[in-house]
């Protein structure tokens, strides 16, 4: 049978070949390429610096974690900025306090769709009612009625940090594990436990989550938790009593009284940083955050 002419097989050369095997490459380069491309991380924006410790931390390399307030700034009083808003649009999941703590942002968030946004007070205060619907209140520690709508430092009781990082894993679809080893736990609370019973003085009642949570004596208070005044004479009172075993201030807010009460009374005038100034995001930057509170509340407490 004769072939038609454009049957006619094509000569094959080097050339040829050549050119067949290029066309091939340029084909299948932005393939391969799109196919390598790395995958976008989702943001995740805390409003302070301790809630980003416990999202870097439960989510490790999986997602980008950022925090909107300085440590040194106090979320009570900045009002919303327009950067502050252009940060939280660009976020994938926004991660605040509640309106106790970050009041100026309640507008902005309550505009947000539900899945952007975790509230941790107001998880805690569910995981409360549900706890209370269960257990029998009248075998609870005294200390653990402590409201959350009053005191805002929900990070500095580990139980509630846990129970924020199972949220943001389920949220972002990852296996449930836990911020803190019972190791870490055991020796912490053997640290502490000797220390019970111990008298102390704070400008405000910031550490009485962490105090509950280990069993210790809650520091005397010249303001509540909120920062609201305690009254001249209730301070005058605390101030001169000479028991306690520290004086210990906010590393944010140096406090000229408290400092010269610790002069007067000969005891030890120490630095805490409950905002996590100084704590970097580490590969376990909540573990660290808290075992260095363990660390200077054992110092002061074990002050003679």
């Amino acid at each position: 049978m004769r072939l038609l002419p454009f049957y006619r097989p094509l000569p094959l050369n080097l050339a040829t070949v050549f050119c067949f095997l290029a066309l091939a490459l340029i084909c299948t380069v932005p393939t391969v390429m799109a196919a390598q491309a790395p995958t976008k991380k989702p943001r995740v924006v805390t409003t302070v610096k301790p809630l980003a410790l416990i999202a870097a931390q439960a989510l490790g390399d999986k997602v980008r974690v950022e925090w909107l307030y300085a440590p040194q700034q106090s979320p009570h009083h900045q009002p919303l900025r327009p950067s502050m808003l252009r940060t939280m649009e660009s976020a994938d999941l926004i991660v605040w306090v509640g309106p106790i703590l970050e009041g100026s942002l309640a507008n902005y968030l309550a505009l947000q769709p539900k899945q952007r946004v975790v509230t941790f007070a107001e998880l805690i205060q569910r995981q409360k009612s549900l706890d209370e619907g269960s257990v029998d209140r009248n075998t609870h520690h005294h200390h653990e009625d402590h409201d959350v709508s009053v005191d805002p430092h929900l990070w500095l009781q580990p139980a509630y940090a846990e129970q924020l990082a199972a949220e943001l894993q389920r949220r972002m679809g990852l296996s449930l594990e836990p911020l803190l080893s019972r190791e870490e736990l055991g020796d912490w609370h053997r640290r502490l436990g000797r220390l019970q019973n111990r008298t102390w003085l704070m400008p405000h009642r910031s550490l009485d989550y962490f105090s509950d949570f280990f069993m210790l004596s809650r520091a005397h208070a010249l303001a509540a938790a909120d920062g609201v005044d305690g009254g001249l004479r209730h301070q005058l009172k605390l101030l001169e009593q000479t028991d306690y075993r520290c004086i210990m201030v906010e590393q944010s807010e140096p406090d000229r009284r408290l400092a010269n009460s610790a002069s007067r009374l000969g005891r030890p005038l120490i630095s805490v940083d409950t905002l996590a100034t100084s704590q970097p995001l580490s590969a376990r930057p909540y573990s660290d955050f808290i075992a260095g509170l363990v660390e200077t509340t054992a110092r002061c407490l074990s002050a003679p």
